[in-house]
């Protein structure tokens, strides 16, 4: 699939700006980016060691379940500062040169950053979700 992504003033985030992981299992996403990525361009962020299977991130993800359960909402878990595993520390932002690829496991916590007005950031993505079943 194409994806373009264009800054325009006074516009509110985005639903991929806000951290959230995708599902409750490994699947994986990659982006051939066809310009130059910078941080003012919506760069890809992740925190490291996210996508890793712990006891705080079973129960967060228990927890997550029952609250969609009973509201509904978006499918994608979001993720806020007070959750117990976000670590903003170990926070990458990934930025890269044109024709390079981007391979990420989406079950980690991941958003799209932050563009700036006039600018874009123009992509080949690349959804892979199997199963868990």
């Amino acid at each position: 699939q194409i994806e373009r992504v264009v800054g325009v003033n006074g516009t509110n985030l985005d639903a991929q700006q806000v951290w959230h992981v995708d599902t409750f299992h490994d699947t994986h996403k990659a982006w051939l980016y066809i310009n130059n990525v910078k941080s003012n361009n919506a760069p890809f962020n992740f925190i490291v060691k996210s996508q890793l299977l712990s006891l705080k991130r079973l129960l967060w993800e228990w927890y997550q379940s029952i609250v969609y359960c009973l509201r509904g909402g978006d499918p994608s878990f979001r993720v806020n500062k007070r959750d117990i595993i976000y670590n903003k520390e170990e926070k990458n932002i990934i930025t890269c040169n044109k024709n390079s690829i981007l391979f990420a496991n989406s079950h980690g916590i991941h958003k799209r950053g932050k563009i700036k007005p006039n600018y874009v950031r123009e992509a080949i993505h690349f959804d892979v979700r199997s199963n868990p079943f």
